[in-house]
C-alpha cells in the first residue's frame, strides 16, 4: 500500500475552479506551484486535507509541487 498517498483536485483548472483541494496521510505538505517558466507563482504549507486560493492564472500549463512529488495542472 502507498503511504505516502497525496490527492489532488481538480487538475483541470476552468475560471470557476478557485481553490485546489488536497488530501495528504501527511501531517507537514509543502507545495509550490510553477508556470511554464519555471517561475514559482505560489508557495506555502498545509497538513493532511486543505484548500489551496489559486492566484490569477491565465491559460496553459502549470505544475504542483507537493513534498517532492510533481502534479500537472491545466488551466484552460
Amino acid at each position: 500500500p502507498n503511504t505516502e498517498a497525496i490527492l489532488v483536485y481538480p487538475t483541470l483548472i476552468t475560471d470557476d475552479v478557485e481553490k485546489l483541494n488536497i488530501t495528504s496521510r501527511e501531517s507537514e505538505v509543502q507545495f509550490s506551484i510553477y508556470n511554464a517558466n519555471g517561475k514559482v507563482i505560489l508557495e506555502g504549507n498545509g497538513s493532511y486535507s486543505f484548500q489551496i486560493k489559486l492566484p490569477y492564472m491565465q491559460q496553459g500549463m502549470y505544475v504542483l509541487k507537493l513534498n517532492g512529488k510533481y502534479i500537472k495542472l491545466i488551466k484552460l
